[in-house]
């Protein structure tokens, strides 16, 4: 479903602070992701930290955790062209690890059309809450604000026996 973003909208970024300023998408054009194939630029947000802590969590690790991170918002200008993929157009294997080929497809074919510069897609770890992936190369990227960086503390009890 397509439309735009009806007001200002803040998403979340979590990651290690060596990687966490890297706003171009470089670690998905490297590793891939679920909704993205290799070589493709993408940057992925959480519609709150909470949803970006779990994702952090289930994509490092537990034992990850203790490590240095940082958290970044990034907040989407009212207007901004958006593309939602809603779950229940989804198949039901699309949650599925190994990252099923459906959601790559759906994710570089909205790559390659180039029209929307944010992409809504249900999280995997709370299929009711959002993920929104971004394109660096989208004309609109540019007039995303980047919040200020900041140190992100995980509760001990998430990482510890």
């Amino acid at each position: 479903m397509a439309s735009t973003v009806e007001t200002e909208l803040t998403v979340f970024r979590i990651g290690a602070a060596r990687y966490i300023t890297d706003i171009r998408g470089t670690g998905a054009k490297l590793t891939g992701g679920r909704w993205n194939d290799k070589g493709r630029t993408v940057v992925y947000t959480s519609q709150s930290i909470a949803l970006a802590c779990l994702e952090v969590l289930v994509h490092y690790g537990q034992r990850a955790l203790s490590s240095k991170f940082r958290k970044l918002s990034v907040t989407l200008p009212k207007g901004a062209s958006l593309k939602e993929v809603r779950v229940n157009s989804l198949s039901k294997g699309w949650s599925a690890f190994p990252e099923s080929r459906e959601c790559r497809e759906i994710g570089n074919a909205w790559l390659d059309l180039g029209r929307y510069c944010v992409l809504k897609v249900p999280s995997v770890v709370v299929p009711e809450e959002h993920n929104y992936l971004l394109n660096p190369d989208h004309p609109e990227f540019k007039r995303a604000r980047f919040g200020k960086l900041k140190k992100m503390s995980f509760d001990p009890r998430l990482y510890q026996k």
